[in-house]
């Protein structure tokens, strides 16, 4: 008796599935992965911003770090590349 159940079974699942349908809910759930990466990136990018210029200001790591929610390493990082960036710079002079 299973194998009767077993095979209707399998033969429902590849009549049910309609790949136009599969093709779209994809496309949809790609859209949505792309929104949020998309969102998370501009966040991100906003943060890096605002710790930038707050490190130009002198403010502290700690309040930037609760301004912002970016890391000690992630705000030492940019730190780092300022005055690199600053050093680049003079050098040009």
């Amino acid at each position: 008796m299973r194998a009767e159940h077993g095979s209707g079974v399998v033969n429902m699942l590849f009549t049910e599935f309609n790949i136009d349908a599969a093709k779209r809910i994809w496309k949809e759930d790609g859209f949505l992965e792309g929104a949020i990466k998309g969102k998370i990136e501009g966040e991100l990018s906003k943060a890096i911003e605002m710790a930038s210029d707050m490190l130009a200001e002198n403010e502290s790591v700690d309040k930037i770090m609760r301004y912002t929610k970016l890391t000690e390493e992630q705000i030492n990082s940019l730190k780092n590349d300022s005055q690199l960036a600053d050093l680049v710079n003079f050098e040009e002079r």
